[in-house]
């Protein structure tokens, strides 16, 4: 995995915790090697290539990377520990705390499986940090960015080959996030990564039924866009490439949420002709509440 590469999550939208790979880390040079140790990991997880939950290599894998002794990188660490930025536990070795935790609560998040108003706030939010996120990281991207961006990008198309709908949400997710990475604004990435994960899936959630392919290619075409934009550091391309993204996740929502009244208002004149018998096609097919698949 890249440096800057987002981490999985879980099905349950819990992250997934992830070895860190030891070449992040650079020699100390600082004869108070505590104080330069402890400098370099509070910028890793400043910069957002250490995230929580991260696992640190094993103390003497470390200090050899770091070119340290193990009893100063005990003091640094130990520091760090004080300052909530890392966690040791008996058996499970030294990770990076939960020092951003979410933005929102889990039970304000399940309003935006159902709530018009939240959902349509959410979206005109979104677009306007995505282009904002899009401008810059076409002005700033990296050849390491793009790479990464790229590779995402080929994850997601994998999965829709082979019909992986949970690959396809997590693959959606990490592009976005990988947008936001390579603005290289450290506010923008450690905001919006945590609403990324929470909220990309309730997109998905939010359809009456599976995505089809036919949806899930214009993403990835869409995708595709605004990675050539951000290849070709051109700001201006990136900004009609999101723009056509978002009216497109709009459009698909609104369409979804018409497909869901439609088939509810149906489906409650059957219940009404049949005398309730209706109940079974109702869970047959998919109704009920919005989002709750």
């Amino acid at each position: 995995m890249l440096p800057n590469q987002c981490s999985l999550t879980s099905e349950a939208g819990h992250e997934v915790a992830r070895p860190v790979d030891h070449m992040i880390f650079q020699k100390v040079k600082n004869p108070k090697v505590a104080e330069e140790v402890i400098d370099q990991i509070e910028d890793l997880i400043v910069q957002g290539v250490l995230r929580p939950g991260d696992r640190l290599p094993p103390e003497r894998e470390l200090s050899l990377q770091l070119g340290v002794s193990r009893p100063s990188l005990r003091d640094a660490i130990k520091v760090l520990e004080g300052r909530g930025l890392l966690v040791t536990r008996h058996g499970g070795g030294t990770s990076v705390g939960n020092v951003i935790g979410t933005i929102f609560a889990d039970e304000f998040v399940n309003l935006f499986r159902s709530n018009d108003r939240a959902i349509t706030d959410y979206l005109e939010f979104r677009k306007e940090i995505d282009l904002i996120a899009g401008r810059l990281a076409a002005e700033r991207a990296t050849d390491a960015d793009r790479e990464i961006l790229s590779s995402i990008h080929d994850s997601l198309c994998d999965a829709a080959a082979h019909d992986d709908r949970e690959g396809v949400i997590r693959h959606d997710t990490q592009f976005h996030i990988a947008i936001v990475a390579a603005a290289h604004n450290i506010v923008l990435l450690h905001s919006m990564r945590s609403i990324l994960e929470q909220m990309v899936p309730i997109f998905y959630q939010r359809l009456p039924h599976q995505p089809d392919s036919v949806m899930i290619e214009h993403i990835i075409t869409q995708h595709g866009e605004i990675l050539q934009a951000v290849h070709d550091q051109n700001p201006e391309d990136a900004h009609k490439a999101i723009v056509v993204h978002c009216e497109f996740i709009e459009t698909t929502l609104k369409n979804a949420d018409n497909v869901y009244q439609r088939e509810h208002s149906a489906q409650k004149r059957l219940e009404m002709l049949s005398g309730g018998k209706g109940r079974s096609h109702h869970s047959a097919t998919g109704g009920g509440k919005r989002g709750r698949h």
